[in-house]
């Protein structure tokens, strides 16, 4: 009687270790159930060793503890350890920078393990760019407390909103109560505050009245808002249509927010729809086309 069993070997990726399992085809009667037996253990043994290997990566190291959990450090290149196995998350460096995690509070971390913002937030989102990182000072999403912290911990946009996200270099979009607007955090926009008596690393540029914002191009923002004169009754309930505008990187008006639609850009030009339902196109600067 011909039954399968497993011939396995262990194989390697760059970061990590696999078990790999081939089916092969034995007799029974030359093959004990003691044979079986042992073959059984050294593969669960193989598995439960390698699975802490798995553990490994070219930039942590983790540190199996008594309760079964991990604990995660930094290392180098050649395996030496930059920190103590402290953090509660594995590591992953984006741009020579990652987040840490340590009792439910999150940093940031560069190559050598140094903190570069204090492991304080409760989260830090990991669409981070351009030195700039979207954080909140609290779990509580009715709370509005997201903010953006520099690489310096320094307070960019005040953690006062329900949502952050960059856009683009120095180009900061933000969410309240289901509204947007936009913050410029470049050089020409740091100044400050009379009213809070704090220097602003960032300005905003756009008033948090859109119904959505979205770069059109790397020199012009989108910014999309309901038209109170173009309404639809759809379930008893009033649904006012949108209309469209463009403002550059500044936050100067360079198309007014009353065109019925602005089209996505492509080889240069974007078509742009009247309310009246006439159409004509815009290069990148948002310049009518003859």
């Amino acid at each position: 009687m011909l039954i399968t069993t497993l011939d396995s070997y262990i194989g390697s990726t760059r970061n990590n270790f696999y078990l790999i399992s081939k089916p092969t085809k034995f007799n029974f009667k030359k093959f004990t159930m003691k044979k079986i037996f042992l073959k059984s253990i050294s593969i669960v043994f193989l598995t439960l060793l390698f699975s802490d290997l798995c553990a490994q990566n070219e930039d942590y190291y983790a540190i199996k503890l008594k309760n079964g959990h991990y604990k995660y450090g930094v290392k180098d290149s050649i395996g030496k350890k930059l920190t103590p196995a402290i953090y509660d998350e594995s590591i992953t460096f984006k741009d020579g920078i990652a987040q840490v995690t340590l009792n439910n509070k999150w940093g940031i971390i560069n190559k050598n393990g140094k903190i570069l913002i204090p492991i304080k937030y409760a989260y830090i989102n990991d669409h981070f760019a351009y030195g700039l990182f979207p954080a909140t000072t609290s779990t509580n999403d009715k709370i509005p407390s997201h903010g953006v912290s520099d690489s310096l911990d320094r307070i960019v946009v005040p953690f006062k909103y329900d949502h952050c996200e960059i856009l683009a270099k120095n180009i900061i979009k933000v969410e309240l109560k289901g509204k947007y607007g936009v913050y410029n955090s470049g050089p020409a926009f740091h100044g400050y505050n009379i009213q809070t008596k704090t220097s602003e690393l960032s300005g905003l540029i756009i008033p948090i009245i859109y119904k959505d914002i979205s770069m059109a191009t790397e020199d012009l923002i989108k910014v999309e808002l309901e038209d109170k004169t173009q309404k639809e009754v759809i379930d008893k309930k009033n649904i006012f249509k949108t209309v469209m505008g463009l403002f550059d990187l500044d936050g100067f008006k360079i198309l007014p927010c009353d065109k019925q639609y602005i089209f996505e850009f492509e080889n240069g030009k974007a078509k742009v729809n009247e309310k009246d339902g006439t159409s004509y196109f815009i290069d990148t600067k948002g310049k009518k086309l003859k």
